[in-house]
């Protein structure tokens, strides 16, 4: 089962919203892509090589994203970003 959300946000940003329980060729998890004039963000919580949650940023002169790893507020109480992404 996989959703998907398309959206256009109030300052003329565009986004995109995924989420999957089982899918061929991916991991299970959710995903979000904002991208605008100044840039982009991809926010994953996706269980993939040992790291449960990644946060990735380009502006638009880069050529791929940089991985700023998930900030640590954003986990709950006692998480981190290698516990199951099931419980993040």
């Amino acid at each position: 089962m996989r959703d998907i959300f398309i959206g256009e946000l109030v300052g003329g940003a565009v986004c995109s919203v995924q989420a999957s329980v089982v899918t061929v060729g991916d991991y299970p998890g959710i995903e979000a892509r904002v991208q605008d004039s100044e840039g982009a963000v991809i926010p994953r919580i996706v269980e993939e090589f040992g790291i449960c949650e990644t946060f990735e940023v380009a502006r638009p002169d880069d050529v791929e994203f940089k991985d700023l790893g998930a900030p640590q507020e954003y986990d709950p109480e006692g998480g981190s970003s290698r516990e199951s992404w099931r419980t993040l």
